[in-house]
């Protein structure tokens, strides 16, 4: 995947504390752009346990104290 927005951003431009993000997402010889955005925190918990079910090796990365940021990819 690649970024059209280079540089770090501290703060996104909108205020919004979200992280939406034009990106180029290539999967096999396809190639499409899409916008990456965190991931709804209500649907978190249940796209993390889809993701260690597939890859256990997930699991180790969160801790109480730190929750893994989701992003979605949306073809546009």
């Amino acid at each position: 995947m690649t970024s059209e927005i280079t540089g770090q951003h501290p703060e996104p431009a909108d205020g919004t504390g979200e992280f939406n993000r034009k990106v180029t997402v290539e999967v096999g010889d396809e190639r499409y752009p899409a916008v990456a955005a965190a991931v709804d925190p209500a649907e978190h918990d249940a796209l993390w346990a889809r993701q260690v079910a597939v890859q256990p090796q997930f699991g180790g990365y969160r801790t109480a104290a730190r929750t893994v940021p989701l992003v979605a990819l949306t073809r546009v």
